[in-house]
């Protein structure tokens, strides 16, 4: 199939021929740079949406230390509340440090998600094909209550360990987002590349025919 293809190739006029190179350059060229310009925008857009959820998870912990002090699952549903908003955000659970589970929407397998490190060591992070999940421990600060002294039975109170907090974050929006990006990528380098191939083609027509 292929010696036939290269023969009948080989048979064509010279302008031929060089229509059939250029359309192919235009091909590669194309889906090369597109290649290039979408695998450096997805891992800025990573790293961005992750950060976005690191930020948001640090937002609900701070929003959940009354209910984990006062172990209160209404309070736990007000926290959960607070951060709704937030697209691609869910809360899969949130439990006292004894264990007691406050709020609980799947469960969840850490095991099959791969640990990703970040500067900031406090909050875990694991992601998967499809999402990323944020493991927090949640501290109470000094002056946050006064009754958590006798509740603890600490004269200090910053730092004290109230429980833990695990959010995750859905990459429907970042696999859009990409796709998007490869899409626009492709049909701006794809027009470029004809433009200049175009030009070359013209160029060497011109030379041809004098």
């Amino acid at each position: 199939m292929l010696k036939r293809t290269s023969k009948k190739i080989l048979h064509l006029k010279f302008s031929q021929q060089l229509t059939i190179v250029f359309t192919i350059s235009v091909i590669l060229l194309s889906t090369l740079v597109s290649y290039a310009v979408s695998h450096t925008s997805n891992d800025i857009l990573k790293k961005q949406m992750r950060a976005q959820g690191l930020q948001i998870t640090q937002t609900f912990t701070d929003q959940s230390k009354l209910a984990l002090l006062y172990q209160s699952e209404y309070a736990a549903q007000d926290a959960v509340k607070a951060i709704a908003d937030f697209p691609d955000i869910e809360v899969i659970q949130l439990k006292t440090v004894d264990g007691n589970v406050l709020y609980n929407s799947r469960e969840f397998d850490i095991e099959n998600t791969q640990a990703v490190m970040h500067k900031d060591m406090t909050i875990k992070v694991f992601e998967d094909d499809d999402e990323w999940i944020f493991y927090a421990p949640v501290y109470s600060e000094a002056g946050f209550d006064e009754e958590l002294a006798d509740i603890y039975q600490e004269t200090e109170t910053s730092n004290t360990l109230l429980g833990y907090a695990t959010l995750s974050m859905s990459k429907k929006t970042l696999h859009l987002l990409q796709r998007r990006t490869y899409e626009a990528s492709f049909i701006v380098s794809f027009t470029i590349a004809i433009l200049i191939i175009f030009t070359l083609f013209r160029i060497s027509t011109h030379h041809q025919a004098r």
